[in-house]
């Protein structure tokens, strides 16, 4: 094509009154064509329904997949729950083993005390009730005054560190002791003729407990 010819289409098409009445030329031969031509309105026809069902089926699979995830999300979300009730219930029925059989071993251990020792043969007997100490009885009970007059500041006692008293009956003297725990109430009774080398039991697997006297 000659250069000249080519300047002027590109003249042409820049300018857009030119583009313009372009536009509407072929807008009107399509009309035309639409109405003359049977096959080409068929062919057209079928073209743009095509596009509309892959439209269509396009959306459709977008969402199908949207509420498929959904879906998944929901189950994924109910199945953590489940698991955590689950892991609730477990761990509640361990504790509640754990606690039943610490009150068990409470409730034993409260049974044993307080322990006494025979005069006789120097064995532990475990008594099934505890013996009830008030203060009436811890007050009103006289210390023994040693032999000899020894002097206050001098007298040491037999076991530092526990709370010693004396308790006279009609048959024997008999010498009770608590245990020396601090912040603790008594955990169980010695009652022996000497007190000197009592010592107390550590039931409960050493741990210290607090009966109700």
């Amino acid at each position: 094509m000659p250069a000249h010819f080519i300047g002027i289409e590109k003249e042409k098409r820049t300018d857009l009154e030119y583009r313009t009445q372009e536009r509407s030329a072929n807008a009107e031969a399509m009309r035309n064509r639409r109405l003359t031509d049977t096959a080409f309105r068929e062919r057209e026809r079928e073209t743009n329904s095509a596009a509309m069902r892959n439209r269509r089926s396009t959306k459709e699979i977008a969402r199908e997949r949207e509420e498929n995830a959904l879906r998944l999300q929901r189950r994924r979300e109910v199945t953590e729950l489940r698991v955590q009730e689950r892991t609730r219930r477990q761990e509640s029925r361990q504790q509640h083993a754990v606690y039943s059989t610490a009150v068990r071993h409470h409730e034993n251990a409260v049974k044993e005390g307080p322990t006494q020792v025979c005069n006789c043969c120097a064995r532990m007997i475990f008594k099934r009730s505890i013996t009830k100490l008030t203060e009436i009885n811890l007050l009103g009970a006289e210390p023994e005054e040693p032999e000899g007059g020894v002097d206050a500041d001098e007298a040491e006692p037999d076991n530092p560190g526990v709370q010693e008293t004396m308790v006279m009956t009609d048959e024997i003297p008999c010498g009770v002791r608590m245990t020396p725990a601090e912040g603790y109430r008594p955990l169980s009774i010695l009652i022996d003729e000497d007190t000197e080398y009592l010592s107390f039991p550590e039931i409960f697997g050493g741990t210290k407990l607090e009966p109700t006297f």
